[in-house]
Parts: structure tokens; sequence; C-alpha cells
């Protein structure tokens, strides 16, 4: 029997619940084929069956168990190299022996084609000679990853069982867990004092924004005690005409933290410009004592069209300092008779601590709407 030029590989990608899948070559015994679901060598009877042994065209493969839906088939030949025909001096020499050896010397010549095939190989257009493509001994490609060099000869490069081939430096990189651990590993590669300061030179970094809806209060708690602090309040508005906004402090970390109240907790002075109808007026107050830094020096409205909620910029630095706790904060807005202000105001807690958290809200009532941005800024360190 002639062997057809068939290729000696099928790959099939499985239906839902498929059984039966041909294969296209000759095999002179079923245990010359080998089936793979996935990748992972199946066992012949256990897992398949054949039919079709000995036919030119081949026959088909049925799985024991139905494939799920896009499983990879793969069936090829990988037939034993062995003669299992002798000839004797002066005896038969029959047509269906040298036939049958013959074709088994085709098959195997078919697997090696197809194994050739699915090689890494050289060009049929590359030069050759020498030691062009030799592997070299053991210990010389020991802990070596392949390479080429600049005229394409294989060559061994120095490296390590990792996964990826990357300098001892950027070693110390990809195993890092996470972006906080990169950043430190960065920091203390290349000397800087802190990666984070450099990032944040020009600018801020977001923390939380809080919208109020009739709250009583806005609380910002757990303050990163190695940054400086921004609230940006935009368009607090509070549910009784002409409240001032305020602000106090907490050395308490967590998420229910005590605030300072008492009568002389705080200090705090304002210079305001206020914009009446003929002139404009410069004022100014001094709070000695009082239980809250007050943002502005006229009360807020919330009556007019024009009356849209108290802005206030206030810097909180350093809390973590341990000292007299500053803060600086710039507000505008449209007081209860509707003229329009602008105030700068300092204060200070008047007891060393560090400042954990901080509170805003109205003097009187709740605050109807508004939302107040938290940021931080690391410090930096000289250089």
């Amino acid at each position: 029997m002639t062997t057809a030029a068939n290729t000696r590989r099928n790959d099939i990608v499985a239906t839902a619940g498929q059984t039966v899948f041909s294969y296209t070559f000759e095999v002179a015994d079923e245990g010359d084929l080998v089936v793979e679901q996935n990748g992972t060598a199946l066992t012949l009877t256990t897992h398949y069956t054949v039919s079709g042994v000995g036919g030119e065209n081949g026959g088909s493969v049925t799985l024991v168990t139905g494939a799920t839906l896009d499983d990879d088939i793969a069936i090829y030949s990988d037939e034993a190299v062995e003669r299992l025909a002798d000839y004797t001096v002066a005896g038969d020499f029959r047509a269906t022996t040298i036939n049958a050896e013959l074709d088994k010397v085709f098959r195997i010549l078919g697997d090696l084609e197809l194994a050739i095939a699915r090689s890494v190989r050289l060009d049929d257009g590359d030069p050759t000679g020498g030691s062009f493509f030799t592997m070299g001994t053991v210990a010389a490609r020991a802990s070596k990853y392949l390479a080429m060099t600049s005229d394409g000869k294989l060559t061994f490069t120095s490296g390590t069982e990792n996964a990826f081939i990357v300098s001892a430096f950027a070693e110390t990189l990809l195993d890092d867990v996470d972006g906080d651990a990169f950043l430190a590993t960065l920091t203390a590669d290349i000397g800087l004092a802190s990666m984070q300061d450099q990032l944040n030179i020009t600018g801020w970094e977001h923390v939380r924004t809080q919208a109020a809806s009739a709250s009583p209060t806005l609380d910002f708690t757990n303050l990163d005690q190695a940054a400086d602090h921004r609230f940006t309040c935009r368009h607090m508005l509070p549910a009784t005409d002409g409240q001032s906004l305020v602000v106090r402090t907490s050395p308490d970390a967590g998420g229910s933290p005590t605030f300072d109240e008492g009568i002389a907790d705080y200090q705090y002075h304002w210079v305001t410009r206020k914009e009446q109808e003929t002139a404009h007026t410069i004022s100014t107050t001094f709070a000695v004592s009082a239980s809250s830094v007050r943002m502005q020096a006229y009360g807020q409205g919330n009556v007019a069209a024009n009356e849209h909620g108290v802005n206030v910029e206030l810097l909180l630095p350093d809390p973590g300092a341990g000292v007299y706790q500053d803060f600086h904060a710039k507000a505008y807005g449209v007081d209860d008779d509707a003229m329009k202000w602008f105030s700068e105001v300092s204060g200070q807690r008047q007891a060393a601590a560090v400042v954990q958290a901080v509170r805003f809200y109205f003097l009187l009532g709740n605050i109807t709407s508004g939302t107040i941005i938290h940021e931080k800024r690391r410090h930096q360190t000289a250089t």
C-alpha cells in the first residue's frame, strides 16, 4: 500500500460535548497516535479509543468524556523508530513484507518532517559551517540566557533564572509588591530623600472630598502627620441666615475624636474688606481667646439670590510637629445684607499638641450644602 503525503498532525477546536475527532493520516497501530487535550496527553483506552488503523487517509479518535467548548484537541503520530523485519540469505522476499517496511520508513519520515517544521531552525538562505549554532558545554551555558551576536551567531549571556532579563538594579524594583514599595526602593537606590517629595514639589495630593447636606459638621480625621494639609471649602451655605463658618481641631486619632472647644483654646486675627454701596470698608479683629477659629468677619447670608455660600481655603501646616498649631485662611462670600466681603485669617491653637483631626461647622444651625476638598503635600527634605 502507498503512503499518502498527508500532514501527520490534526489540531481541532472542540464544540461543547464533542467526542469524535478525525485524523487524516495513516498509522499502523493505535499506540502510534498521541492525543492531547489542552496540552495534556491522554491515555489510550482510559480517555479515548481509535478507529481507522491502517487506513491511508486516517480514521477517528473517540473521547470517553465529551470535550468542553473550545478545548484544543491535538492528534499526531509518534511512531517508534525500529525495524521489525529481517531478511535471510536466499530467503523469501515478499512484496507485502517489503512494502510494510517501506511504508513504516515513510511514516517515520513524515513524523520527522513534522517535528522539523515545528522546531527553531536556520533559514534556508543562512550560511552554515563551523560552530555557528553549537550549544557549548553544560558549564559554559549554565545560568545563562540564549542570545545572538551582532553577526547572528548563537551565544550565551550572563543572567539569572528569573522570568525577566533585567539588570540587577531593575530586579530590586520588579519584586516589590506595590507602588509604595517600588517608590521606596527607587528612592533608596538613586539617593533621593523621598521620591514622594519629588512628585509633590509642584502639587497637592487629593485625600478626600466631603459634601454637606443638612450636616451639623464636616470632620476630617487621621491626618497624615508628615504632610501639610489644605482644605478648600466651596459654597458652604448655612441653614440659618447670617452665620460664620468656623474650625476646631483635635489631638485624637481614630474615627470619633474629641474636638477642642474651651473658651481659651484658640486665638485668631483677621483683616476684612467689605464692598458697600458707596464705599469700601476695611476692618481688623483680634480674638485673644476663643472656642474656635472663625473663617469670616461677617455672617454668611442664605436668602438673597447672590448669597450662594462662603468659600474658604484653609492651610494647616505640619500638624504632626506637636507645637502650637497655626492656621491661615482666605475667605470670601456675601453677608446677610447681600454685600460682598473678603477676609484673611491667621489663627493658632493655644496648647502644644499634634493635630489629628479638624472639624468645620457654622456657629448656629446646619450646613445646608457645599463641599470641602481635603489635600495634602508631604514634607520636602532640603537638599
